[in-house]
């Protein structure tokens, strides 16, 4: 069987089966496909016992008995394992628990609980809004860290913010709402079939009112 070595200043690190490219200071090295993270000189920042540890910008993925949480750049644990998806970005982690009342919701890079979960699936935060499904019916909203819905009411589809904007899809077409949860046209809500989106992204581009 093939070893790797870490050559440092006071030697030969212990032998690895893989060892990735250094990020800032730390790698992610595995021995019988269990991962963990050592800095330029060796030292062991978190030991070989994960299934897997992935690069998530400023932060690590970790996932043990296919839970997963958040360790560091220096590999201190920010979040213990303890969800069974996780989806990070920009500073925040979308979660998902298993369980008879577990649900899916949002989490600072710390753990700290910043959408409850009790939702079907829920996204990141994009800026001040979080995307979320409800059990009940699966329709979808945006809330933010107060817990305030940005739509009065739920829909069939929310397609992400474009800028500003909102495209929402509901039975009958599909119209604009920006960040304040105003409805972007001036008298009703303009119904547009999906072929219509393409237009519906160059107009919010060019911060058009309707």
């Amino acid at each position: 069987e093939s070893a790797l070595y870490l050559q440092t200043d006071a030697g030969y690190s212990k032998a690895y089966e893989t060892i990735d490219p250094f990020a800032q200071n730390a790698a992610i090295v595995s021995v019988d496909f269990q991962y963990g993270l050592i800095d330029r000189q060796g030292r062991e920042l978190l030991p070989c016992r994960y299934q897997s540890i992935e690069r998530w910008d400023d932060c690590y993925v970790i996932c043990e008995n296919y839970l997963y949480g958040l360790a560091d750049l220096d590999g201190s644990i920010l979040v213990e394992p303890a969800y069974h998806e996780l989806y990070y970005q920009d500073g925040t982690a979308a979660v998902a628990i298993a369980g008879e009342n577990g649900g899916a919701g949002v989490i600072a890079r710390d753990g700290t609980p910043l959408v409850p979960l009790i939702f079907h699936q829920a996204a990141p935060f994009d800026l001040e809004w979080a995307w979320v499904q409800k059990k009940d019916a699966y329709q979808c909203n945006y809330v933010n860290a107060d817990g305030c819905f940005l739509l009065e009411e739920d829909v069939a589809a929310c397609e992400g913010f474009y800028g500003e904007y909102l495209i929402v899809s509901t039975s009958s077409g599909s119209y604009l709402v920006n960040r304040a949860g105003a409805v972007c046209s001036p008298e009703t809500k303009m119904e547009l079939s999906p072929l219509d989106h393409e237009r519906l992204f160059l107009m919010a581009d060019e911060r058009e009112a309707f």
